[in-house]
Order: structure tokens, then C-alpha cells, then sequence
């Protein structure tokens, strides 16, 4: 069996491997790694642990060779040097920077999971807070008349008319926000952006008092449409005038600033728009970064503490958090 062996050049300081016969001095089938410096014929600078490594006989065979302890030193340093090093690498590996990842991942990881479980949970109006009949009657009128919207948006269980999608998402936030809603909240959030494509924004002029005008006839349209869809006979009991003016009321979003009802509203609203509709509006061409961190920051502004404390656990991408850092000057 052939032996192996390692020299190590000055010159170069590379590498070769060569293979020679066994000898008579060897013991047969035994590999031996041996260590010279050749410098053209000069005697080896680093003693080798085998004497008169240069002399070869016919067919590479080795003659003459004896052993010699000195040569074990080069060999004894090296594993010095290198052994405390690798021994500290796999203990940071082991007990700091493996640890360290796994913990993150797993943290990320359940945070997402738990926030997903929570958000597939509660997608129907009766596990917030089961509706009184005539409630849940109105309720289904409602998303009647989301279903008429000509724009559609893929889901999973197919093409989902926008509105009713819109609608949906505004009832699983406000789960999340309000979980013991009053049926009159429910009715109002569920009511949100009612029969909105009737008035597209380009029916308005593209400046900032026309876009205000726009917003203030769409909220007091869909609050007259709502109350007169909540007074339709099909609904029984009848719900009282007292109950179909106070929906009206928060789907305009009145009393903001005192009204209890209306800033859950509001804190949906925007928690829907910071979690579907964002992404998409940043990449519209007539929005750039400073006017989407303006955008956010008036957002921020409308919310509560509460609606603050959602959104902050919410799954957004990175380049919402990009912005909404800019946006609150973290």
C-alpha cells in the first residue's frame, strides 16, 4: 500500500502530495504524513521527522530514512495555535450565535403564527359578538349591497367583490380592537365605504380642497343610504329610528375626538388600510415617499393608544416599517 506524502515548500508554500512505495522501513499499509521545506537542494529549514527525505531510490521507493523527534515540533506548534481556536469557534457556535438565531426565528416565527391564528379566527361578525336576529339581518343587507361592486380582488376562495373584501377586513379589526362591540358598532364598521364606487375620486377635482369635498360627500352618502337600508321592512324586529341615526352618525365619523364609538371606528379604518391597502397605494405613481410619510403620519395621528398598540404588532412589509419609521422620527 502506497504512503502519502506532505511537503511543504518555502518558496511556494504550497502543498504536494506524493505517493511512494512502501519501504522496508515502513510498515506496510500505514499512511505517514511528512513535512519538508525544498529549497532547490538546500538542506531542509524546517526539520523534518524524517532524515535523508531527498534520497529516492529506482521507482520512488525511499532509502535510508530514520526517524527523528525534532522534526514533531512544527507539527506540535501548529496544533498549539489552531486547536484553541477552533475550540473557541464551536463554542460560540454552539452556546451564543446558534442560540441567539434559533430564539429570533422562533420568536418572529410564533409572533406571525399567533397573529395569523388570530386574524383567520375571527372573520364573521358572530364570533366578535353574537347579533340580535333583526341585527344580523341588517347585516346581511349590508353585505348585499357590498356584493354589487363591479371591482373585484383575488382571494384564496376565488374573485371577492372589493367592497364586501373591504368589509370583512373592517369586521376582523375591529375583533381585534373591540371585541365586545355593541351590535350598533358592528352595523356601522360593517357599513364602511357603503356603495363608495358610485362616486369615484375622478368626479372631483385632483386637489386637496377637492379631495376634501369628495371624502365629506361620500360619508354623508353612504350614512343616508345606510339609514335607509336599515329601515327596511324585511328587518324584524324593526330597528328604532334612535339605532338607525346612531349608525348614520359613526359611519360619518362624527364626535371623533369624544365619542368613544367613533375612534374604535376610525382605529379599524386606518388598521385595514395599514394592513391591505397600503402596499398597493405606495407604489401608485403620484405618490411618492414624502408625501406617503405625511400620509402615515396623519394616520398615526388619528388613532388611539389601542389602535397604536395593533398596529405596531401587525405583520407589515419592510418597506412599510421603513416609512412608518421615517413617519414617527424613529
Amino acid at each position: 500500500m502506497a504512503v502519502v506524502v506532505i511537503r511543504l515548500h518555502t518558496q511556494t508554500m504550497g502543498w504536494r502530495w506524493e505517493r511512494c512505495k512502501p519501504h522496508s522501513g515502513f510498515r506496510t499499509g500505514v499512511f505517514r504524513a511528512l513535512i519538508s521545506a525544498d529549497s532547490s537542494g538546500v538542506a531542509p529549514i524546517v526539520p523534518s521527522p524524517w532524515k535523508d527525505i531527498h534520497s529516492y531510490g529506482k521507482g520512488g521507493t525511499l532509502k535510508g530514512s530514520t526517524f527523528s523527534w525534532l522534526g514533531l515540533i512544527p507539527l506540535l506548534f501548529m496544533f498549539l495555535v489552531t486547536w484553541p481556536l477552533v475550540c473557541s469557534y464551536i463554542f460560540l457556535n454552539l452556546f451564543f450565535f446558534f442560540p441567539c438565531h434559533y430564539h429570533t426565528r422562533q420568536h418572529q416565527h410564533y409572533t406571525y403564527r399567533s397573529f395569523r391564528r388570530q386574524e383567520t379566527a375571527l372573520t364573521t361578525m358572530e364570533e366578535i359578538n353574537p347579533l340580535p336576529a333583526n341585527y344580523h339581518q341588517a347585516l346581511k343587507l349590508i353585505d348585499e349591497a357590498h356584493a354589487q361592486d363591479p371591482r373585484s380582488v383575488e382571494r384564496e376562495s376565488g374573485s371577492v367583490p372589493f367592497e364586501l373584501d373591504y368589509a370583512r377586513h373592517m369586521t376582523r379589526w375591529l375583533a381585534l380592537r373591540e371585541p365586545g362591540a355593541s351590535p350598533v358598532l358592528q352595523l356601522a364598521c360593517r357599513a364602511q365605504h357603503f356603495r363608495r364606487w358610485e362616486i369615484p375620486r375622478s368626479s372631483y377635482p385632483m386637489t386637496r380642497p377637492g379631495y376634501l369635498t369628495w371624502r365629506a360627500k361620500l360619508k354623508s352618502q353612504a350614512a343616508k343610504q345606510v339609514a335607509e337600508l336599515l329601515g327596511d321592512a324585511s328587518i324584524q324586529p324593526p330597528l328604532s329610528q334612535e339605532e338607525i341615526d346612531r349608525v348614520a352618525a359613526l359611519v360619518r365619523k362624527e364626535d371623533l375626538k369624544t365619542d368613544s364609538d367613533t375612534q374604535v371606528l376610525e382605529d379599524v379604518a386606518c388598521l385595514v388600510f395599514l394592513d391591505e391597502q397600503f402596499d398597493d397605494f405606495e407604489k401608485r405613481p403620484d405618490i411618492d415617499e414624502e408625501k406617503m410619510v405625511g400620509i402615515l403620519r396623519k394616520t398615526w395621528g388619528k388613532m388611539s393608544p389601542s389602535g397604536h398598540a395593533l398596529a405596531l404588532q401587525m405583520h407589515l412589509s419592510e418597506r412599510a416599517k421603513i416609512l412608518i419609521e421615517k413617519a414617527l422620527g424613529v
